[in-house]
């Protein structure tokens, strides 16, 4: 797995995804899908996997179409106490500061 870009992004930004986040009911990607495609399912052990490896919580399908969706999920920055967004494409994995 490719490590994740730490961007310096508009906080705007994160708090836009921090209320996506917050709205989102889907909470896997078998709640997000009827019958997912095993690409999709293997795409969302990555994105399980990346969330354990920054021992983040609430991982949350964001996005949901025909070929691809988006997800993401909240951990605390240990260095700077403050809680942070990853948000995850089929193209990046990005992440974003909520305050």
């Amino acid at each position: 797995m490719e490590k994740m870009k730490r961007t310096d992004a508009k906080i705007r930004d994160g708090k836009q995804l921090l209320a996506m986040h917050n709205r989102s009911v889907y909470e896997s990607i078998w709640q997000a899908y009827k019958e997912p495609s095993r690409a999709k399912e293997q795409a969302w052990l990555l994105c399980k996997a990346l969330c354990d490896e920054y021992r983040g919580r609430s991982l949350k399908v964001l996005g949901r179409g025909t070929y691809t969706f988006s997800a993401a999920f909240l951990y605390d920055n240990n260095e700077s106490g403050l809680l942070r967004i990853v948000y995850i494409t089929k193209d990046h994995d990005r992440d974003y500061p909520t305050s």
